[in-house]
């Protein structure tokens, strides 16, 4: 079925968009699939009806002057500060309909306790998460109303802080559906015995743990199974006995995750159960498995069961033996896992288009300017985040892929100057638009107008600068850069320096870096490979290149670490530097008692 469902359809809704909605605001507090999901693909739903949007990150300063003209605010996952806080008033004062949105249980602290990721977590990792919570909360209290991913959720929004809800379930954007059909037409259905489990975050070992046994039993059973873990998952050492059969695959684009889904026999999907967080979770796993023909066994909780036919277009499973039991069916059945998977795609567009997800946020959109802008009373204490922490940011791009990042600080590079300039190599495949984020140290002072080059290393020749100005250069914040590149991609050598037209240093400034290379200063090499994200077009990367590493000695270590150490002094003073070197401490112990506990 068309994504487009009819031109009298589309005609009749843009009649009425005509009479109502002419643009919204998005304001981003997050990135990766939240923001796609929830911002990104809604926004794409609407162009289909004409609908202009304008998308925001949440510490923009000129979100006033963006939201002029919009008939709709939207802010997902924001945390509160001053100025959104002050942004609401003033929109809520304009008459302008203002709506927060969630996708997870983050909007009550005493709820969020019970997440199952904060067992084993250090405390202060658990204070830390727990305040965002309260901050989020703020946001959603000071707003009109508010919009959930899944029905349970809204039915929890609405028990625990009584706030007006609806629902909007993330459906199909239309680049990921776009994706996924080019998939299925280039790879063949898969007649080989292949589970796959995917993660995008660190919090899923548990869910995994839950059905350990079942998978062991099926690679005992069925001796050419294989099981894929996909992304921020280790495989269990109960497992490793299986060999190869056992792949471990590394993050990957979103781009290019319809390609290895479409590979898969099996697509997996458990969540511990018992527990709301779980109960109030999406079903894009079965989405995006859907999306590329391949079915889906779910942990029965409510969003996969509304979406789910058990036998038709998936399985639910809720113990080891169910678990085992529908694995068994499908892997000894191509033809039933051939069936089920095209019925789910079939449901998925049916139930879940660009076009029908539209009209939801038009129904959305009325039911808000109903809503008034009477003040509610929050049953929670305000949770603002301090200043301090508000960062200028590089919104995550929706039309480039991510091809390189490293984003671990370790060290900081040497200062730059506006003479000579730091520099590191970076290879951008075949693509000829890029954009490079740069992570940034300002030594706790204000920012400086900053000059970023790429000089071809195969015709030795430069591109044209590209410049951050001072108000996005700031302590711990990511600028984008954004180039098109000559006739001769490749290798390329980045060069950073302080503007020219920056007479007055105005506070020190550096770059992030970590310790698995160096760059450059002059005729020097020093320490500190520079934390980037590196975004090409996606239809001129055919793989990512490695990163340019280098072994670095222990003494050169050692070095870098006390050259970090003094920067955060002079940053925070040697109270919070110790407190954070003894948070990271913490981490590393926990990190490794969870992989203890958990596999």
């Amino acid at each position: 079925m068309s994504l487009i469902r009819t031109v009298a359809e589309r005609a009749a809704l843009a009649v009425l968009t005509e009479q109502s909605l002419q643009h919204v605001l998005f304001v981003a507090g997050v990135e990766e699939a939240p923001l796609r999901y929830r911002v990104y693909h809604p926004a794409e739903a609407l162009g289909l009806l004409n609908i202009t949007s304008q998308i925001c990150f949440y510490t923009d300063q000129n979100l006033e002057r963006a939201a002029d003209g919009a008939g709709l605010v939207v802010l997902h996952r924001v945390k509160a500060t001053a100025q959104i806080l002050d942004f609401i008033t003033s929109t809520r004062r304009k008459g302008i309909p203002i709506l927060s949105d969630v996708d997870d249980l983050i909007f009550d602290v005493e709820s969020a306790r019970a997440i199952p990721w904060l067992n084993g977590r250090s405390p202060n990792e658990v204070d830390e998460f727990l305040e965002d919570v309260g901050r989020y909360r703020t946001t959603i209290d000071a707003c009109d109303g508010l919009i959930t991913s899944t029905s349970t959720l809204r039915t929890e929004a609405e028990k625990l802080i009584g706030i007006p809800s609806r629902c909007f379930p993330n459906g199909v954007g239309l680049r990921l559906d776009h994706l996924s059909q080019a998939a299925v037409e280039k790879i063949p259905f898969s007649r080989d015995l292949r589970m796959g489990f995917s993660s995008g975050t660190n919090t899923h070992a548990l869910d995994f743990g839950s059905i350990e046994l079942a998978i062991a039993k099926i690679l005992e059973q069925f001796l050419k199974s294989e099981l894929w873990m996909v992304g921020n998952i280790e495989a269990p050492n109960s497992l490793l006995r299986f060999g190869q059969r056992v792949r471990r695959i590394p993050m990957l684009p979103w781009q290019r995750l319809p390609q290895l889904t479409r590979q898969l026999g099996v697509n997996l999907a458990p969540l511990t159960l018992g527990n709301v967080f779980n109960e109030t979770k999406s079903q894009i796993k079965w989405l995006e498995a859907a999306l590329v023909e391949v079915p889906t066994i779910a942990s029965p909780t409510q969003p996969f069961r509304e979406m789910i036919r058990h036998g038709e277009n998936g399985f639910l499973a809720s113990s080891p033996a169910e678990w085992t039991q529908c694995l068994a069916t499908l892997l000894q059945d191509p033809n039933l896992r051939e069936r089920m998977g095209k019925h789910a795609r079939e449901d998925a567009i049916e139930q879940l288009n660009a076009n029908r997800q539209g009209q939801r946020y038009l129904e959305i959109f009325e039911w808000a300017r109903k809503l008034g802008s009477t003040s509610r009373r929050s049953t929670a204490p305000a949770a603002i985040l301090p200043e301090r922490l508000v960062k200028p940011h590089a919104l995550e791009p929706y039309d480039l892929m991510l091809l390189d990042q490293r984003t671990s600080p370790q060290t900081i590079t040497s200062d730059l100057s506006n003479t000579v300039p730091v520099e590191f190599e970076i290879d951008i495949g075949e693509t000829k638009d890029i954009r490079l984020d740069l992570l940034f140290a300002t030594h706790n002072g204000p920012g400086a107008n900053v000059e970023v080059r790429l000089k071809n290393l195969t015709a030795d020749s430069l591109n044209s600068d590209a410049i951050a100005k001072a108000d996005q250069i700031s302590e711990g914040a990511w600028a984008a850069f954004e180039f098109r590149v000559g006739p001769s991609p490749g290798r390329y050598r980045v060069q950073v320096k302080l503007s020219q037209s920056d007479t007055t240093k105005k506070s020190r400034v550096a770059l992030w870096a970590d310790l698995s290379g160096n760059h450059f200063y002059g005729e020097e090499t020093r320490t500190g490979l520079p934390c980037m994200r590196l975004w090409v077009d996606e239809g001129h990367a055919v793989k990512a290149p490695p990163s340019s590493t280098a072994v670095i000695g222990v003494a050169d270590q050692v070095v870098a670490r006390i050259r970090f150490a003094l920067y955060l002094y002079k940053v925070d003073g040697w109270r919070q530097t110790t407190a954070r070197l003894l948070r990271f401490i913490s981490r590393k112990a926990t990190t490794a008692r969870l992989k203890e506990t958990c596999f």
